[in-house]
């Protein structure tokens, strides 16, 4: 065997660790995008709870508020 083909066969052995460590990353690069979403998501749901809570609050008090007002628009028609 030549040199050239050794170091031609070497090569060629070498590719495939090449590949899997090129998928590795880019699997590690995935794991990572899919970490920062989830926590992005469970940011957002919260967020979405806290208004939601605020909007049901909201309308209790503009029901508290809407029944003072008839109450003292009718004491002002009597």
């Amino acid at each position: 065997a030549t040199m050239l083909s050794l170091e031609s066969e070497l090569q060629r052995l070498q590719e495939p660790v090449e590949i899997s460590g090129a998928i590795e990353e880019e699997f590690t690069v995935a794991r990572l995008y899919i970490s920062k979403i989830k926590s992005e998501v469970k940011s957002v749901v919260k967020r979405c709870r806290q208004l939601e809570n605020l909007q049901v609050e909201c309308h209790r008090k503009m029901e508290v508020t809407g029944r003072e007002l008839s109450s003292c628009q009718l004491l002002i028609s009597q």
